[in-house]
């Protein structure tokens, strides 16, 4: 593992040479928002590397920005700014079409105008149960190191937030399965995690990594799988970019965890009333770039620890992909990526 991180610097620093760089400094002297102008259009600048030519635009709004070209000294002209906004860009969440969601797709990122969206992510919702079905996103090459400090979650569409917390837990799992010995835990640590389906640390921007804060883009993990082999998956996708400027990243879960009743009864979990906030059994994430494909299933159920046949067909994992073989870390699998697609996930096909 610090072989690749070697190689990415390596990588980081040849293209630096020939690019303008966008540093830590810059990005922590504005809460402007960075994008590069690709054509008649401007996209959102996810690595920090402008090349010679290319033009930056720092912006608070569609009426208030600068724009710098990167020179061929490495430098941009005009100067990044360094004043704030007087009202800080927002990421907004609006309701979007698209074929690949059977339920709502929302886009979270920046609205310039009515043509003009600067995508972050995007999360398919079903709102009636109050549950994130997928995310889409990608993952760039940068060397941006600024550690992000978000201000919380926001709701949105949501209504199920206080159901992650250990009180509310204990008294669903109560509720629905009876007498349990499951949790006992009125307080923090907490049994679930607001896991990310679109992991907050894939961006190098702190604005694009606050943006990933939205209920639209949580499942119900459990904490220990979550900070343990899922921890482990992201980060081995993220060593991915030594060899690749972009990936494209699916992220989701699949059927419903059971647990069993104080009947010995196989029930379905949720963690709010109304089967909202239901529980997944399994969690995916599928990335793909220009010259790989992977896909990953872990189990979400640390009570079950008899190791279970997944819904994929198994293969090796990567020999630096670390995974512990348990049920307290997630039961994890490498998967063959055409058959776990055309099984369960074909509407992914044309992206992931």
């Amino acid at each position: 593992m610090i072989g690749i991180h070697f190689l990415l610097v390596a990588l980081l620093l040849v293209e630096i040479k020939a690019n303008c760089l966008v540093r830590d400094a810059d990005v922590l002297a504005t809460n402007r928002i960075f994008a590069k102008r690709v054509g008649s259009h401007l996209e959102l600048l996810r690595n920090n590397l402008v090349p010679t030519g290319g033009r930056l635009r720092s912006f608070c709004s569609s009426s208030d920005f600068v724009d710098s070209t990167c020179r061929a000294n490495r430098r941009f002209v005009p100067a990044l700014p360094t004043s704030n906004c007087t009202r800080k860009p927002e990421a907004i969440v609006e309701l979007v079409d698209d074929d690949k969601c059977p339920f709502s797709m929302f886009r979270v990122g920046y609205k310039l105008n009515v043509q003009q969206f600067l995508e972050v992510y995007r999360s398919c919702y079903d709102i009636a149960t109050q549950r994130s079905v997928f995310s889409i996103h990608e993952l760039h090459r940068h060397n941006l190191t600024t550690k992000c400090i978000s201000s919380g979650f926001t709701t949105e569409n949501v209504t199920i937030s206080r159901s992650f917390q250990a009180k509310s837990i204990l008294n669903r799992f109560n509720e629905i399965l009876g007498k349990q010995n499951y949790t006992s835990n009125d307080r923090p640590p907490y049994l679930f995690n607001r896991g990310h389906l679109t992991p907050a640390a894939d961006f190098g921007f702190c604005e694009h990594t606050k943006a990933t804060y939205k209920y639209i883009n949580v499942m119900a993990q459990f904490s220990n799988i979550n900070n343990r082999n899922w921890k482990r998956i992201e980060h081995w996708v993220r060593q991915l970019l030594a060899h690749n400027e972009k990936l494209t990243v699916c992220t989701g879960g699949l059927g419903i965890l059971q647990l069993e009743n104080e009947f010995h009864m196989p029930t379905n979990i949720s963690l709010a009333s109304h089967n909202r906030n239901p529980v997944y059994k399994w969690i995916y994430k599928l990335v793909k770039s220009n010259t790989s494909h992977y896909a990953f299933l872990t189990y979400n159920n640390i009570f079950d620890g008899q190791r279970p046949v997944p819904l994929c067909n198994p293969i090796i994992c990567p020999t630096e992909l670390k995974l512990t073989p348990s049920a307290l870390a997630g039961f994890s699998f490498c998967c063959d990526v055409d058959y776990f697609m055309s099984r369960y996930l074909s509407h992914l096909q044309s992206v992931c």
